[in-house]
């Protein structure tokens, strides 16, 4: 009678290679397997940075790890970059405080968006919107055409904070909704730089 407990017991003393394609098949898995837990540990919706106009960064989208460095490097390979445009719903707090110090380092401006003012909206196409903020090299109008929660300290960095001056944008588009700072966001700031920060909030 076959002993199928004996059987698996030697199995492994046979040492049969497995088929090449085999092989294959599973470093194939292994290496997809790496690629996705490399992606998945990079930052989903990071601020895209770009040059804008009239000598200008724009910031564009959720600011998250890495956009500081980010945007180090791309203002060294920059000539005459004197302001930055912020054009960010949010993000990371912790980020955006470094990105402020650079800011700060660098005596540069912030210019944040404006809106229409309100007694003008209705004569005012969404078109049009679309392409003045397009011209300011802003993809995403409706989603990141302000400066809100975590960009406000990217914004009160600047040595000169000003609203765009497209006349259409009357009214600056700045909000804060309470931020705070997470456990992730304390861990990477200083305890000086946690108690500034909510200071300028308070003040704010």
């Amino acid at each position: 009678m076959h002993d199928f407990l004996s059987t698996t017991a030697t199995a492994p003393t046979r040492h049969y290679p497995p088929p090449l394609r085999l092989r294959r098949a599973v470093s194939r898995r292994l290496i997809a397997a790496y690629a996705i837990c490399a992606a998945s540990a990079m930052p989903l919706h990071a601020a895209e940075i770009k040059v804008g106009s009239d000598f200008n960064v724009v910031i564009e989208g959720n600011i998250e790890t890495g956009d500081y460095e980010k945007l180090r490097k791309f203002i060294e390979h920059e000539d005459y970059i004197d302001s930055i445009y912020l054009a960010s719903p949010g993000g990371d707090v912790a980020e955006a405080i470094k990105i402020g110090r650079l800011v700060r380092e660098l005596n540069l401006e912030t210019v944040i968006p404006g809106q229409v003012a309100s007694e003008f909206r209705s004569k005012v196409s969404a078109d049009l919107l679309n392409k003045i903020a397009s011209r300011k090299n802003i993809k995403n109008r409706e989603a990141n055409f302000m400066c809100a929660s975590a960009c406000f300290f990217v914004f009160a960095a600047g040595v000169h904070r000003i609203k765009d001056i497209a006349v259409i944008f009357d009214e600056p588009v700045l909000g804060v909704h309470r931020p705070f700072l997470t456990d992730k966001d304390l861990k990477a700031v200083s305890a000086n730089e946690a108690i500034a920060s909510a200071k300028r909030l308070r003040a704010g």
